[in-house]
């Protein structure tokens, strides 16, 4: 069963200015960012609950080659995404977002 993935606008926010600071640097890894993106919103949406827990329904699933994590919640059949966020950024700082 794959669920609906439905993105706050914080998350939007987050991903966007993350696209635009890879596209300065190089397009190339910027291109490589959404294709890891991608990828990882397929598996969000088939395995939701399969990815860690981190506070009573969200949990978190960390990209594979840049140092970004994606928070989200399920809600019956939909996935709620919440932040896209570095390593770096002080920790749980979307939970506000909820």
């Amino acid at each position: 069963m794959a669920y609906n993935i439905r993105a706050l606008e914080g998350f939007n926010t987050d991903l966007f200015a993350a696209i635009e600071w890879h596209l300065e640097i190089n397009p190339k890894l910027a291109g490589q960012l959404i294709k890891e993106i991608e990828r990882t919103f397929e598996i969000i949406a088939t395995h939701p609950l399969s990815f860690q827990k981190v506070y009573k329904r969200t949990r978190k699933v960390n990209l594979i080659r840049f140092p970004y994590k994606i928070v989200f919640e399920v809600r019956k059949k939909d996935v709620i995404v919440i932040a896209f966020a570095h390593h770096k950024r002080i920790p749980k700082y979307w939970e506000a977002r909820k």
